[in-house]
């Protein structure tokens, strides 16, 4: 969850709900949209774009 505080900036609980609304709205499990987000940081792979575009609706709101 420290990632989701350094690259959004958000405090929490909102990282957490940020990634559940993620995972229900995207029809993907929780631990799958929680790789997602850290694989750019870990493994250099780009964030999948469902998941680019739930998680700027989340910042949004």
């Amino acid at each position: 969850m420290p990632h989701l505080f350094r690259v959004h900036g958000r405090r929490p609980p909102d990282p957490w709900e940020i990634l559940v609304a993620v995972s229900q709205n995207s029809n993907t499990k929780l631990r799958e949209v929680a790789e997602a987000v850290v694989a750019p940081t870990t493994r250099q792979e780009p964030l999948p774009r469902k998941f680019q575009e739930q998680l700027a609706a989340g910042r949004r709101e």
